[in-house]
């Protein structure tokens, strides 16, 4: 599989299938995570740039992620946020926070949020989304809980730890700590 490895995230936009890459037995799956089926890929999976896409082309289009925290975070009561953290990023370390599935799949209209400060980051045009005051009360908190599976440490912790085993040339330190993510003072930066 080129450019990608066994346990990575992605999602095919022709078939529509999300799912982790497997391999069995020498032959490239990947594990659908809707259905639990394993999809057969018959060739090298190469990532392409959306944007040099026609309206109409067909080709195998990939997105990769580094891990996302599981389930979505609970905004006034309802399953409202999905957070997750990219592959092969730029050199502006964030995170991306989606509103549906439909957006995690297609990587799109997502809040990127810095890790180093309280800032959005806008790198795009598919990529400047807001989150609201209850948003970000609800991010803050996940953030700060305790994994259940390793209560040792946060999702905090767990998410920089996830940018710097899949962004090895701008690394976070590892003991870095979460800024003050408030609503009435966060503000955008846009990249140069």
């Amino acid at each position: 599989m080129a450019k990608f490895n066994v346990g990575d995230e992605v999602y095919v936009i022709e078939s529509g299938v999300f799912g982790e890459l497997a391999e069995i037995d020498g032959m490239d799956y990947i594990v659908d995570y809707t259905s639990g089926t394993y999809c057969c890929i018959e060739e090298d999976l190469v990532p392409v740039d959306e944007s040099k896409l026609a309206a109409n082309d067909t080709h195998l289009l990939i997105y990769t992620m580094a891990g996302r925290i599981p389930g979505k975070l609970i905004v006034d009561g309802k399953p409202s946020l999905i957070v997750a953290v990219g592959s092969n990023e730029r050199s502006v370390p964030h995170f991306h926070v989606f509103r549906n599935d439909q957006d995690l799949m297609r990587w799109d209209h997502a809040a990127c949020i810095m890790y180093k400060e309280n800032r959005y980051f806008v790198h795009n045009d598919r990529s400047n989304e807001t989150l609201n005051k209850h948003e970000i009360t609800a991010l803050k908190m996940k953030l700060k809980q305790k994994r259940e599976d390793t209560p040792s440490i946060t999702y905090w912790d767990w998410i920089v730890r996830l940018w710097n085993d899949s962004n090895p040339n701008y690394k976070l330190p590892i003991d870095l700590k979460m800024p003050y993510y408030n609503y009435d003072t966060i503000k955008s930066y846009k990249e140069k």
